[in-house]
């Protein structure tokens, strides 16, 4: 049998799907609330290549919106085991003045529907691109999560209103990153008569690369 693996790639051994309700805001605002602040909408044409985009304005205040996601079944026993992370994504694009901000932040809760004790946060930095960007953010999940919220912080330092605008919402859970390291094993096809004697080994008598891209053989 022949063995190999790739050195240092990353697998997840379990994701799931999206979680998010409306992702794309085809459905108006269903599913995200807002918890603070004022005009969050829907509209078209600001995320490039979205049929539709969510709207968050801000004029000297700061906006909150968010979605509660419960975890589904099976994955509480991975966020004890510590193996669980949340990945937020979306495509976004900001206009307004050089101080206006949104950030996309991830709140683990203890209750379901985000309820109960805040047992992490993740805010992540500025978002400020005048382009269509795709972003996301990454965080594991506390032991004891039922619920996550995910979605943005919006403000306006100075200047202009905020518009801030995201679509294609992607919220989905999966094992956290396992580390593989290289493995380099061989079958000899020609190994018939290899002879062990007491203290001597075969010794590896070539450094190119054998076949299926492996670094050595014998």
């Amino acid at each position: 049998m022949i063995l190999g693996i790739i050195a240092g790639a990353s697998l997840h051994a379990l994701t799931s799907g999206n979680l998010l309700v409306n992702p794309s805001a085809d459905s108006g605002t269903t599913g995200w609330t807002q918890t603070q602040g004022a005009n969050f909408t829907t509209g078209t044409g600001h995320v490039a290549g979205a049929t539709h985009d969510f709207i968050a304005t801000s004029n000297g205040s700061l906006s909150h919106i968010n979605q509660v996601v419960n975890v589904p079944a099976g994955w509480a026993s991975r966020a004890a085991d510590g193996i669980a992370e949340v990945v937020f994504e979306f495509e976004y694009v900001t206009l307004g003045s050089d101080e206006d901000r949104g950030r996309a932040r991830i709140i683990c809760w203890s209750g379901a529907g985000g309820s109960g004790n805040i047992l992490g946060v993740r805010l992540g930095g500025a978002l400020t691109a005048n382009t269509t960007t795709l972003s996301n953010l990454t965080m594991a999940i506390p032991a004891g999560t039922q619920s996550i919220s995910v979605g943005f912080v919006c403000y306006r330092d100075s200047g202009t209103e905020l518009s801030f605008y995201w679509s294609h919402s992607n919220m989905y859970l999966q094992d956290g990153t396992i580390k593989v390291l290289p493995v380099y094993a061989r079958e000899q096809p020609d190994s018939t008569g290899w002879t062990v004697t007491t203290g001597t080994f075969p010794s590896c008598t070539s450094a190119s690369a054998g076949p299926y891209g492996l670094a050595s053989h014998f």
